[in-house]
This record gives C-alpha cells, sequence and structure tokens, in this order.
C-alpha cells in the first residue's frame, strides 16, 4: 500500500523545482538527496515522523548517483517499500565510486524498462536531436526536415553576426524574433551566437 511518494533529485535546484511543477507545484513532495538526508540525520523527531510517511521513492537522475550516497539515502529512508529509479545509463555516470542503478538495471532486467521514444518533446524537437547526433557524427548531409516544418539547417560560412543578419532579415514583426530559437552544437558556437545577437 502507498502511504506517501518521495521523489529525489540530484543536489540541483532546478531539477528539484522542476519535479515539484510536475506534481502541481506541492513543495513537499520533491527534494534534493542531500535534503533528504541532512534532514533525516539532524535526528530531529519533528524530521523522523516526516520523513516515516513516505513509503515509494522516486529517484530522478539516478545514473549519476554514486553508491555511497544511495546508501545514504537508503538509511534515511525505514519505511521503504518501492523504489523506483529513472534515469539514461547513456548519459554522465557519477564522479564517485560506484554506479547502483547500472547494477540494478544489469541485475535485474525484468523489473528495467527502456524507453526507446521520446515522449516529452514535440515530433520538431525529436527530429532536431536526431539531427545534432547526425552533425556530431559527421553526416550534416543527412540532416533533412519534413515539408512545412518550422525547422531550418543553416551551415556557417560567414561570421556569427553575419549569419544572423540573414536569418532576421525576411521576418518583419518583432514578435516572431522573439519566438525564433537558435541551437548550436558547440559551446564556443553558442557564445558567438549570444555575442551576436
Amino acid at each position: 500500500t502507498v502511504t506517501g511518494v518521495q521523489t529525489c533529485a540530484l543536489p540541483v535546484l532546478a531539477m528539484t523545482d522542476a519535479l515539484r511543477r510536475r506534481f502541481g507545484n506541492r513543495e513537499e513532495i520533491a527534494h534534493t538527496i542531500h535534503y533528504i538526508c541532512c534532514t533525516v540525520e539532524g535526528g530531529s523527531a519533528e524530521a523522523i515522523k516526516w520523513i516515516n510517511q513516505f513509503n515509494v521513492l522516486i529517484l530522478d537522475e539516478g545514473s549519476n548517483i554514486d553508491i555511497r550516497l544511495f546508501g545514504r539515502l537508503l538509511k534515511c529512508l525505514p519505511n521503504l517499500a518501492q523504489l523506483v529509479i529513472v534515469g539514461d545509463l547513456g548519459q554522465i555516470f557519477p564522479i564517485k565510486q560506484g554506479c547502483p542503478f547500472y547494477d540494478l538495471v544489469k541485475t535485474f532486467p525484468q523489473h528495467s524498462f527502456l524507453l526507446t521514444e521520446n515522449k516529452r518533446v514535440e515530433q520538431d524537437s525529436r527530429i532536431l536531436a536526431e539531427s545534432a547526433a547526425l552533425i556530431r557524427n559527421g553526416k550534416s548531409e543527412e540532416v533533412t526536415f519534413a515539408p512545412g516544418s518550422p525547422l531550418e539547417f543553416v551551415q556557417r560560412d560567414d561570421t556569427m553576426e553575419v549569419l544572423l543578419a540573414k536569418l532576421l532579415a525576411p521576418i518583419k514583426p518583432l514578435d516572431d524574433v522573439m519566438k525564433m530559437q537558435f541551437n548550436a552544437l558547440r559551446n564556443m558556437d553558442i557564445k558567438q551566437l549570444k555575442k551576436a545577437i
């Protein structure tokens, strides 16, 4: 029986805020791992009473959590009955030793589910992500967008300022310019683009 669900993320406040928004802006439902651990390890009766109402833990960005932090978190949740870990084994692994998410997926494949299609983003955004992968792999000539798509692939053969002027020239209403979104694969290009804008 589910008595309470707690959602944890790595110590990134923006990530925790995003999780809270997904759960109807309920502040009590999502915290960083370190917040949970420090609150419970402080040992106050109020903190223990608070944490004991949760028996389900949803752990976001699970691939980034090292074994020591994972063990510390589990120790702080004495009533834990169910554990759901969400993560991407294709992302960065923990900096510190051990990757419990990887170990659990490999040890219990029957309890692991692989999402093969991105359900969070629109079709154009999926195409954009696929295009980025093609460009990274030196296959930029294979980048194509569906007819009528608002996406356009542009190779830079001028300075960033000249390229930007060419892209913005045909756009007249200021509102349309403000809706434009530029994506670049390298940090260097992003910095140049920001400076040009």
